[in-house]
């Protein structure tokens, strides 16, 4: 029996040692801070794709409404109709709009961030998301001009 316990000693000494090796608790720790920013990381980008469909199907929506009003206007149905369906049409164009603009200006942001630090990434590569942000910007401009007039239509009429 007694050299059973002394078999064990030794395991535990390692174990104990093991157990209190900062360096071990160090890499052990980095391992799982590694791993939970993998995981956040993947999850944020799921999230992500996610968004951007639901906003896609929502500019679909939009463009249902927008192109669909002049049909009901054809086909008989007062202007009333056609000026409703006209301004939730163009309600889903501005919400994509104001959505897509604010996810250019990030990737912009980073983009820029990135090539004035070195890690990678062009000056046209820069310039053409800029472009691309503000491109998104008429779309705003004219959806809210439009949402203005249809809708004082909407009510004067």
């Amino acid at each position: 029996m007694g050299s059973r316990v002394a078999y064990h000693q030794p395991a535990k000494k390692y174990r104990d040692y093991k157990m209190n090796n900062k360096y071990i608790k160090r890499t052990q720790t980095r391992s799982r801070q590694a791993s939970r920013r993998q995981r956040l990381l993947t999850e944020i980008e799921t999230t992500k794709k996610i968004k951007l469909h639901i906003f896609q199907y929502i500019r679909y929506v939009g463009l249902v409404l927008v192109q669909g009003s002049s049909a009901l206007a054809l086909m008989g149905y007062p202007m009333m109709t056609y000026w409703t369906a006209l301004w939730f049409g163009l309600v889903c164009y501005q919400i994509t709009a104001l959505f897509y603009y604010k996810e250019d200006s990030w990737v912009y942001e980073k983009t820029r961030i990135k090539f004035h630090r070195g890690l990678g990434s062009d000056a046209d590569t820069v310039e053409q998301l800029r472009i691309k942000k503000n491109r998104e910007m008429v779309y705003i401009v004219g959806n809210t001009i439009g949402l203005i007039l249809i809708g004082s239509n909407i009510i004067f009429s």
